[in-house]
């Protein structure tokens, strides 16, 4: 990450990006034809000097109720995912929010089985719930172009990622004047200023 915030300075921002995904996942609607999911933010925080992934006290939504993406939800309240900043051996082992967050890149996966233990932290976790498809994209502030946090898209094996379905997540996020890259790997001229 470029700029470490102060714990004074994270909890203004923190306050800011997490009032923006409250009221964007408030007013998204996903239609019950894309299955069951978890929608969830992860954010930084610093604590003694180190900076962190989490979810706790942050927003997050269910298309419905759904027991295996409660369990997940409530597993990932207990991570407390380490940034790491420098470029050394522990790149392999970061998982895919972290990944995300690091790079700036989403990541996409029809099928989490297809990760390990170690590229995943809450692979056990995900799989037990009956889990399937996965998408994590970064959320900038469109003006500095700060990483503010990963919006994690988790949902049964039901469901499936569509264009559409992207589109609407990029679409969200941008009604709150937050964006992401694209997964498409070509520019969406709705997020780009």
């Amino acid at each position: 990450m470029n700029n470490l915030f102060t714990a004074a300075d994270t909890t203004i921002y923190h306050d800011s990006i997490k009032e923006k995904i409250a009221y964007a996942l408030k007013n998204a609607y996903i239609s019950d034809n894309f299955g069951c999911w978890l929608v969830q933010f992860w954010a930084p925080v610093t604590t003694k000097d180190q900076v962190f992934l989490t979810t706790c006290d942050l927003p997050f939504g269910l298309t419905k109720l759904h027991e295996g993406l409660c369990f997940y939800r409530s597993e990932c309240l207990k991570f407390r995912i380490p940034i790491v900043t420098d470029c050394s051996e522990n790149e392999y082992r970061l998982g895919p929010t972290e990944r995300v967050f690091k790079h700036g890149l989403p990541k996409m996966s029809p099928d989490i089985s297809r990760y390990s233990v170690a590229d995943f932290p809450q692979h056990g976790s995900a799989l037990i719930a009956g889990l399937g498809n996965y998408l994590a994209v970064p959320v900038f502030e469109p003006l500095s172009n700060e990483r503010a946090g990963v919006l994690e898209i988790i949902g049964d094996k039901k469901g499936s990622f569509s264009q559409d379905f992207v589109q609407m997540v990029y679409e969200m996020l941008n009604k709150v004047d937050l964006r992401s890259s694209n997964i498409y790997g070509h520019p969406d001229k709705k997020l780009v200023n």
